[in-house]
């Protein structure tokens, strides 16, 4: 591989991936690199979901990739990009749709308003309409940044059809005598990843039922059993750290 300084030629020619400026902007200084890295390589991918006609009835535009797959786009291991999708779904720049078992949930991007001073016309990269000239033609100095309200606080039931999710669901309501309360979406999405990365690890659902069991039967009388606090506690039931 031979490597030389940027020509005039080179830089026209080379292919770039695009990196939006508000990853760095405001609450976004908090986001980690590698989460930066993969909102900009899913961004690029829109122009596959255009050819595949990966569009809903709302017109908004989906990419279909596995947790794996977006590990190997960003060269790391499945843990490693778990961070980075959990940090991107926590600020409410990715939101998925899940299909159903064993089919790969449908990802959507977000991005934040970009809010003219004068006319306060919204844009974001789920909608199709083009940027006024005006707005091609504003300097950095005539813009501003406006953070997007995001429902990542939303109350929702557990899924239905994970099999883990299942289980404990079950146990709850045989020690708690009710159903198992509703999350908020952010940690619906946390939970399905730290489920996902047990079962990377080949826990049986013999093994995970035996683990929430003894969780519910140690469990203190100021614990109400949330899901969430069996998860944290992974470390002691399968040596299996998911803060990292």
């Amino acid at each position: 591989m031979k490597m030389r300084r940027y020509t005039k030629e080179l830089i026209i020619n080379n292919r770039f991936y695009q990196m939006p400026k508000f990853l760095f902007e405001r609450k976004f200084k908090k986001l980690s690199n590698d989460a930066r890295v993969l909102y900009s390589l899913l961004r690029d991918r829109h122009d596959l979901s255009l050819a595949n006609n990966w569009i809903n009835e709302r017109g908004e535009v989906y990419l279909i990739y596995t947790r794996e797959n977006m590990a190997e786009m960003l060269g790391c291991s499945i843990p490693t990009a778990r961070k980075a999708i959990n940090q991107l779904i926590k600020y409410g720049l990715i939101e998925e749709e899940r299909q159903g078992l064993n089919k790969p949930n449908l990802i959507y991007l977000t991005a934040i308003s970009v809010e003219n001073t004068r006319t306060e016309k919204i844009f974001q990269s789920r909608e199709k309409e083009p940027f006024s000239q005006e707005g091609k033609n504003l300097s950095p100095n005539d813009t501003k940044y406006n953070e997007t309200e995001f429902n990542d606080t939303d109350i929702i039931h557990l899924p239905e059809e994970d099999d883990f999710i299942s289980i404990y669901k079950e146990i709850f309501k045989a020690y708690k005598g009710t159903k198992h309360m509703r999350v908020k979406r952010r940690d619906y999405y946390y939970i399905l990843d730290c489920i996902g990365e047990i079962k990377n690890y080949d826990v049986t659902k013999e093994e995970w039922d035996k683990a929430v069991t003894e969780h519910f039967e140690t469990l203190p009388e100021s614990n109400n059993g949330n899901i969430l606090a069996f998860l944290r506690a992974s470390k002691r039931y399968f040596d299996i750290d998911l803060t990292d």
